[in-house]
């Protein structure tokens, strides 16, 4: 895999009106990274935390019209670990159910 910087610049925390300077790194220094590995835009995206995975199958519980409740199982494409794409399964503007919970005893 090939690895292409495309910004590396400095920027002033303490001045965010300040034109970026170019990067210079040296011994010591500490550095923050985002690693874009695939972008989708224009995509139906839901938290990962309403999905349940067992083996290679998702499911979401999903809020009928009616206000009734129906397990669903979903096609997932791509994660953030905090929200996950839904390929097939689901509709734009339909409503999932939160997991319950954990009691605390």
């Amino acid at each position: 895999m090939e690895i292409e910087i495309v910004e590396a610049v400095m920027r002033d925390p303490r001045d965010p009106e300040a034109p970026p300077r170019p990067l210079v790194l040296r011994a010591g220094y500490s550095a923050n990274a985002e690693i874009i590995i695939e972008k989708r835009e224009n995509v139906l995206l839901i938290p990962e935390r309403v999905v349940t995975y067992s083996g290679d199958t998702a499911r979401v519980t999903a809020v009928l019209p009616d206000g009734t409740t129906e397990e669903r199982i979903i096609q997932t494409g791509l994660s953030d670990a905090l929200h996950v794409e839904v390929v097939s399964g689901l509709e734009e503007g339909m409503k999932v159910q939160e997991k319950p919970l954990p009691q605390i005893q």
